[in-house]
């Protein structure tokens, strides 16, 4: 009898950890918690210019909504690239930085994609590492420092918002091979901003189009 009792005793207690330890199991420790993933200004700044793309395009709206619209985009986009500006220029590694030129290749040619540069004048090359540069791409520039900036020749495109938010840049050559001009492409430069050009190149009237001082050369 004692026997029978002390396997049905011990029996209790295998059903009573067996409980025990499946309730444990089913609460979450803090490790599972997973943190927000954080987008960066750079995510953030493309998906600002991709609504703007779309506003555009749009034919729902009136020009002066679309218009007032476009031009909280770009403050907001203008805010963002100013405080990462100040982030970059907190670092004083960053003064020692020599002209630096990203590019991806398109059918062999070189797009430029970014220009990391403290002169006061920068020179878009022709050509980089043996590609010919055709286009200077989205957001490839935007310095507090840069005032001067020369297109050279061969040079077909001036992509969205190229030079946008260079805010010293006040003059700009840009050579008879440029075709292609998007849209913001100055936008958050200097007032005085002049664009030197040839008579009725693309470039010519296109600051004519956007009431941008040209200079004839």
């Amino acid at each position: 009898m004692k026997r029978k009792n002390i396997v049905i005793i011990v029996s209790l207690l295998i059903i009573l950890l067996t409980v025990i330890s499946a309730c444990t199991a089913s609460v979450p420790t803090p490790t599972q918690t997973e943190e927000p993933t954080s987008v960066s200004d750079t995510e953030k700044i493309q998906e600002l210019e991709e609504k703007i793309l779309l506003l555009v395009q749009s034919q729902e709206l009136s020009n002066s909504e679309r218009k007032k619209q476009i031009e909280a985009l770009e403050a907001e986009i203008k805010k963002l690239k100013e405080e990462s500006t100040q982030t970059q220029t907190q670092n004083p590694e960053e003064t020692s930085k020599p002209q630096i030129f990203k590019y991806t290749l398109e059918n062999g040619k070189a797009v430029i994609t970014s220009i990391t540069s403290n002169d006061e004048s920068i020179t878009i090359p022709s050509s980089i590492d043996g590609y010919q540069v055709i286009s200077v791409g989205s957001q490839a520039l935007s310095s507090n420092s840069v005032k001067t900036v020369i297109i050279s020749s061969g040079i077909e495109k001036l992509d969205w918002f190229a030079f946008s938010g260079c805010s010293s840049l006040s003059s700009v050559s840009i050579p008879d091979s440029v075709s292609s001009i998007g849209y913001g492409a100055f936008d958050n430069t200097a007032k005085a901003l002049t664009i030197h050009c040839s008579r009725d190149s693309f470039a010519h009237k296109y600051a004519q189009s956007y009431g941008i001082t040209y200079d004839i050369t």
